[in-house]
């Protein structure tokens, strides 16, 4: 199914990456179905805004 990868491959890209909530089961089945692979893992998003810290 390399059709609509096509543009993204031909550019040089090597991988391509998708991510979702656990529970999205939705999501994961398309996923799979587009032909992405792979297990769960648990995963902890962090961010940091400048312009919520003092001092910057």
């Amino acid at each position: 199914m390399l059709g609509p990868y096509f543009p993204v491959l031909a550019s040089g890209c090597t991988a391509l990456q998708i991510e979702t909530l656990a529970d999205n089961e939705p999501m994961l089945r398309a996923a799979r179905r587009a032909g992405f692979t792979g297990g769960l893992a648990d995963e902890v998003l962090l961010g940091l805004l400048a312009r919520d810290q003092t001092g910057w």
